[in-house]
């Protein structure tokens, strides 16, 4: 897959935001994780909400490169919702995000186009280290928020940003946060519930990726 540069005349609202650092490293499994805050209905004059991913990565030891960094953001809102899906499925192949794409099982509709897509192995499993002991879900992909799940994912978001506030590099994901109200059931600060996904993915998953790049130069 190549990234082509966003042209002026091209709809803006199709933009998906790389870090200048932190474009996918090839031949790397594991090293990032993703939270996704979909939506079920197309573009809608009643509603300000819009859809979002975020791509986070890990602690890691490869030299000059971003870590717990969010590298990859999307935040946007096209005129069919399935142009958002597409876009979130191209970062999950982008930065091969393989069982590492967390999704807010509340708006699943995204989950079931990864599924029709040939792109359910990009998905990740219920986070179940994230429920409580007599929870009755029994869906494969994604995260309910509730129950435990929500306030969770509230303490990760609190320690994430007093620990690597300095790595938000993008102005969209400060301002939501700014604004961040953790007493309501339905915000519309979409990146920091994207974030604080990607935050429960990460703790769910564990910290070890795999860089074949650095095995294949030491054989």
């Amino acid at each position: 897959m190549s990234i082509i540069p966003l042209m002026q005349d091209d709809p803006q609202e199709e933009a998906i935001y790389i870090l200048n650092d932190g474009h996918p490293k090839s031949n790397v499994r594991g090293l990032y994780v993703a939270g996704v805050d979909s939506y079920d209905q197309d573009k809608s004059d009643t509603s300000s909400s819009l859809g979002a991913m975020v791509v986070l990565t890990k602690e890691h030891s490869i030299p000059n490169y971003p870590q717990m960094t969010p590298v990859c953001l999307i935040r946007t809102r096209p005129k069919r919702k399935e142009k958002f899906y597409e876009m979130c499925g191209m970062v999950s192949v982008a930065y091969n995000l393989l069982e590492n794409t967390l999704i807010d099982f509340g708006k699943n509709l995204i989950i079931e186009w990864y599924k029709q897509n040939g792109l359910e192995r990009y998905l990740a499993k219920r986070p179940k280290k994230f429920e409580s002991e007599n929870s009755t879900q029994s869906h494969d992909y994604g995260v309910q928020m509730h129950g435990p799940a929500k306030p969770a994912m509230i303490g990760l978001l609190q320690t994430f940003y007093y620990d690597y506030a300095q790595n938000i590099w993008f102005r969209d994901m400060i301002d939501e946060a700014l604004k961040y109200n953790t007493q309501d059931k339905e915000s519309d600060q979409d990146t920091v519930d994207a974030l604080g996904i990607a935050l429960l993915q990460m703790y769910s998953d564990g910290m070890s990726y795999h860089d074949s790049s650095k095995m294949l130069k030491e054989k």
